[in-house]
C-alpha cells in the first residue's frame, strides 16, 4: 500500500508539472532597450519568453512609445505598431540584432512626427506623438502603374476556392490587392521625410511598377488625400 501511495503521489505531481508547462500560459520579459530617445518621445523594444497553450512557445516583442512630458515614467508607455521586419523575424534573430533593425524601422522627425515602415507592406505614421497613427498601403498606387499577373493569379485561384467553401465569401476581393507586392515585388521605403504636421513624402520602389522603377508619393492634410508622382 505503501509504495502504491508513493507511486499515486508521483504520478500526481507529474501531472501537475505537466498541466502547468502545457496548459498554463505565461509571459515573461527578458530584455529592454530604448532604442530612440528624444527630449519629449522614446522608443522601446521590449522581448517575451511566452507560452500560449496549444498555440505558440517562444519570443515575442512590444514596441512602445512615450511621449509624456514626464517620459520617465513607466504608466506613460504604450503599445504601438510593430514594424514587418521585426515581428517576421523575431524567432531568427538576437535581440541586439532586434534592436538594430528598429532603430532603422522607424523614424521620428525633427517635428515629432513619427513614421514606421513596414507594417502591411505600408507605411504607418503618427502626427499627435503616438497617439494614432495612419497606414498608407501599396495597394491605394493606381493598377494601371503596376504589373497585376500576382493579383489576377490571387483572385482567379482564391474565387475557386470560395465557390468550393474553402474560403469565405470576398475574401479575393480584400486580400488579392497586396499580393501584387509579394516576393521580389516587395516595396522599398527611402527619402521619408515630414517637413509639417500632416505632411509626409517618401519613395517607394518596387518590381511590380511598369512604367517607372520608383514613386514619390505625398500627403499634407494627415493622409487625406495623397499625391502619386
Amino acid at each position: 500500500m505503501k509504495k502504491l501511495a508513493i507511486s499515486i503521489t508521483i504520478i500526481l505531481a507529474l501531472g501537475i508539472v505537466a498541466y502547468y508547462s502545457i496548459f498554463r500560459s505565461y509571459k515573461i520579459k527578458v530584455n529592454q532597450a530604448v532604442f530612440h530617445e528624444k527630449e519629449n518621445i522614446l522608443l522601446k523594444i521590449e522581448l517575451f519568453d511566452v507560452h500560449y497553450p496549444l498555440h505558440y512557445t517562444g519570443p515575442e516583442i512590444k514596441v512602445k512609445c512615450n511621449s509624456s512630458l514626464e517620459n520617465k515614467k513607466h504608466e506613460n508607455w504604450r503599445d504601438i505598431y510593430i514594424a514587418d521586419e521585426l515581428s517576421k523575424q523575431v524567432s531568427r534573430l538576437s535581440f541586439k540584432e532586434l534592436v538594430k533593425k528598429a532603430e532603422n524601422a522607424y523614424t521620428v522627425t525633427d517635428n515629432d512626427s513619427i513614421i514606421l515602415r513596414t507594417i502591411q507592406k505600408g507605411l504607418a505614421i503618427s502626427w499627435d506623438k503616438c497617439n494614432s497613427f495612419k497606414i498608407w498601403n501599396p495597394v491605394d498606387i493606381p493598377n494601371n502603374l503596376i504589373n497585376t499577373n500576382l493579383y489576377l493569379k490571387c483572385l482567379e485561384e482564391s474565387k475557386a476556392k470560395e465557390v468550393k467553401g474553402l474560403l469565405p465569401r470576398n475574401w479575393a476581393r480584400t486580400n488579392c490587392l497586396s499580393q501584387q507586392y509579394n516576393g521580389e515585388n516587395s516595396p522599398i521605403y527611402s527619402m521619408i521625410t515630414s517637413k509639417s504636421k500632416g505632411h509626409v513624402s517618401f519613395i517607394i520602389t518596387s518590381k511590380a511598377f511598369i512604367k517607372q522603377k520608383e514613386y514619390k508619393v505625398e500627403t499634407q492634410d494627415y493622409g487625406k488625400n495623397w499625391k502619386i508622382e
